[in-house]
């Protein structure tokens, strides 16, 4: 018990003669130790702050044990609500490690619970799917790009769809479309950020396209009939949930997804985590430089959708 006071406290040295230092500095070194523990955590102490003032005790209990989810219900009832996140360790006594596992337990529930609410439908499995066809619908372009659960791209590709056919034409093809596009066991779509400054007819006419298309996905999984609970399922991303995954967003703009895909086809320079996995054929590097610059964007934003999706995915299940 003294040994385990003694790491909790840091003010215990113990040599031949086991000496304490004065209550008034271990109280002194235990703030500082506390204060130390809360740098770990700085973006999510409103949430902490948050999730003990106003659980009951079956919320609690999923991140900490029910003798400690009950000591912080009970001071919380007898002085009120906890002013800081410093106050809840002070007041309540609650050892350090058991903290550390509070806050990491929380805070990986809140990650998964926020990527959750940017995909429908609900993740509700337990395994990647097999395979993952992104479609992008560009103002001047649907992109396509295929991935497996390894990262490797299986096709990359797209088609102008802004010419001179009636609009008509235009999403009466979409169904002929939609059955040349590569087989995957699941799709994903984003839905396109709603911009009063740009209902146009381009605009309008993306917003259709992506209607036909995630129709007739759904058609022809309903057609195919598998009984594979991670076959033919269509994931629809909220707007701007890619931008916000890689961090593309500047404000509430949008950045150009060029230089990122820049250092994504570098393989010798892809610094970035969520990057490092992906591998691309010098095939379709190819062909995706050999694009002009408009439609080599639109391209970029569906692999990168495809790669934000099963990250999310993954996250989820983890």
């Amino acid at each position: 018990m003294l040994k385990t006071w003694c790491k909790l406290t840091n003010t215990f040295k113990i040599k031949k003669n086991l000496w304490v230092q004065p209550l008034a500095k271990c109280s002194t070194v235990t703030k500082r130790n506390i204060k130390n523990n809360l740098v770990q955590f700085p973006k999510y102490k409103t949430k902490i702050l948050q999730l003990v003032n106003t659980s009951k005790l079956d919320n609690l209990t999923q991140f900490i044990s029910a003798s400690h989810a009950e000591t912080l219900i009970s001071k919380r009832t007898s002085n009120g609500l906890y002013k800081s996140v410093n106050d809840v360790l002070l007041k309540t006594k609650i050892d350090v490690d058991s903290w550390n596992n509070f806050c990491t337990s929380f805070i990986n529930h809140y990650k998964k619970q926020k990527w959750k609410n940017l995909i429908k439908p609900d993740i509700n499995t337990t395994a990647m799917p097999a395979t993952l066809l992104g479609i992008y619908v560009g103002p001047t372009a649907i992109t396509w790009s295929l991935v497996d659960r390894d990262f490797n791209v299986l096709a990359w590709d797209s088609i102008i769809w802004r010419n001179k056919s009636l609009k008509y034409d235009i999403i009466n093809s979409v169904p002929l479309f939609v059955e040349q596009l590569p087989l995957s066991s699941s799709y994903v779509m984003e839905e396109v950020r709603i911009n009063s400054r740009l209902r146009g007819t381009s605009y309008m006419m993306q917003q259709q396209i992506i209607s036909s298309i995630a129709s007739c996905i759904k058609l022809i999984g309903r057609r195919t009939n598998n009984s594979d609970s991670l076959a033919n399922i269509l994931y629809i991303l909220k707007p701007l949930t890619t931008a916000r995954f890689f961090k593309l967003m500047v404000a509430s703009e949008v950045i150009a997804v060029d230089y990122f895909m820049k250092k994504m086809l570098d393989d010798t320079k892809t610094d970035n985590e969520l990057l490092q996995d992906i591998h691309i054929a010098y095939g379709f590097k190819k062909k995706y430089m050999k694009k002009v610059a408009v439609e080599r964007e639109q391209m970029g934003k569906s692999l990168l959708t495809t790669l934000a999706c099963f990250h999310i995915i993954r996250n989820c299940i983890s």
